[in-house]
């Protein structure tokens, strides 16, 4: 019984860590870049970004949503399925940040985390669903 509950669990954990890990390769990465190797902010920034997005894509894919050969799509279509959700996450965030607090009495700050914790249960369920299907 406590297996089970555990296997439940289990994929939205790894999704987590997997997230976690990928953010703070992010933030290293940029100041890795920026800090040691002295390329300007802006293009460390991207640089750090366009990498820890292809991280992000290739561990959600071989650790989160393993299917070993049994997807249902081939890689470079779950990669544009990917980058689309990725892409209307950032909007769905974006937005988010700046007409919650017109309606409401909170912050920006506020409205982006709670826009942020949406788009990731948003993230999870449309991965899992939508792109690293099983076939």
């Amino acid at each position: 019984m406590l297996r089970e509950r555990m296997k439940v669990f289990a994929q939205p954990l790894r999704f987590v860590s997997v997230g976690a890990f990928t953010a703070a390769v992010y933030l290293g990465g940029t100041l890795l870049l920026n800090g040691a190797l002295g390329v300007p902010i802006q293009i460390s920034i991207a640089v750090a970004y366009a990498l820890s997005l292809i991280l992000h894509f290739t561990l959600q894919r071989l650790v989160v949503f393993n299917h070993g050969d049994s997807y249902a799509l081939m890689t470079h279509h779950q990669a544009m399925r990917y980058l689309l959700v990725a892409a209307c996450l950032y909007a769905f965030t974006a937005i988010g940040t700046a007409v919650i607090p017109e309606f409401t009495s909170l912050s920006a700050r506020v409205a982006y985390v709670l826009a942020a914790l949406t788009s990731m249960v948003i993230s999870f369920t449309t991965l899992r669903a939508w792109v690293f299907h099983e076939g």
